[in-house]
């Protein structure tokens, strides 16, 4: 998804796989809908496109399952257009919705939705996230990963390095999960150094598990992690006191942005 457009996105991902790309999806088609519109007007052959999306619109309207033959339709209709693709993406959600979990993992590995649509990072992460409801991990870890890779910049980016680091973590392969994270370790996010910590930990790597656990404690003090990090690190026999006034005057500062004034002392 482009720069632009991922402002309008910024929502967290819960429970449900296509929380992020059905408010993407919408967003889409409120964006193509126009031009495509105005389009028609002096070119006949947009006519059909601009109409399948004002169609797929409506479908999506008040979170309603819209019915499968009518998007279904309407995707064969438009095959290698984008109303096509994003009536593909509909199709998987009403697939999920039905319990099929592994035929909206068919429909959502498409090139015509990597290279007709916006969404592709959305679609990729989604379909990794339903890969992994449906115990499939080896394939939603190597997707979460290659969503990675191919989109650095998406709003998902950040939360496939996780998921993929989770499953690496949780399916005994520990020794990859540093370098999966390593550019958000680098900025301190605590999801990051908190999978850091117990990789290294997994695979008996003590020195540099503290160091994660450290930076986690004393970079990160204000997140929830944080409060685990204290805990491994009295388990470990390390100490919570500052080892440099480095760490104890960042860790101070953002206890203090935090607005944990008595943390903070």
């Amino acid at each position: 998804m482009k720069q632009g457009e991922q402002s309008y996105l910024k929502i967290k991902f819960n429970k449900h796989p296509f929380a992020f790309i059905i408010v993407a999806l919408c967003l889409a088609l409120a964006m193509l809908l126009a031009p495509l519109t105005t389009a028609s007007c002096g070119t006949k052959q947009r006519e059909p496109e601009a109409t399948a999306l004002a169609r797929l619109r409506s479908l999506m309207r008040g979170g309603i399952i819209p019915a499968e033959d009518v998007v279904a339709r309407i995707e064969t209709e438009q095959a290698g257009t984008r109303a096509g693709a994003l009536a593909r993406i509909i199709h998987a959600r009403v697939k999920e919705a039905k319990n099929d979990v592994n035929g909206a993992v068919a429909l959502l590995d498409s090139s015509d939705i990597r290279r007709s649509t916006v969404i592709g990072d959305y679609a990729s992460f989604t379909r990794a996230a339903l890969l992994e409801k449906v115990n499939r991990r080896v394939e939603a870890r190597a997707l979460f990963e290659q969503l990675a890779r191919d989109y650095p910049s998406s709003l998902v980016a950040r939360d496939a390095l996780l998921r993929a680091s989770s499953i690496a973590l949780q399916d005994g392969a520990a020794a990859a999960v540093p370098l999966f994270v390593k550019t958000l370790t680098d900025a301190d996010d605590p999801s990051a150094l908190i999978l850091a910590a117990k990789a290294y930990e997994a695979t008996g790597d003590s020195t540099r598990s503290l160091a994660a656990y450290r930076r986690l404690y004393f970079y990160a003090p204000a997140s929830s992690q944080a409060t685990e990090a204290a805990s491994a690190l009295v388990r470990l026999n390390s100490t919570l006191a500052p080892a440099s006034s480095d760490e104890a005057i960042t860790r101070a500062d953002k206890l203090f942005d935090a607005k944990r004034y008595g943390d903070a002392v």
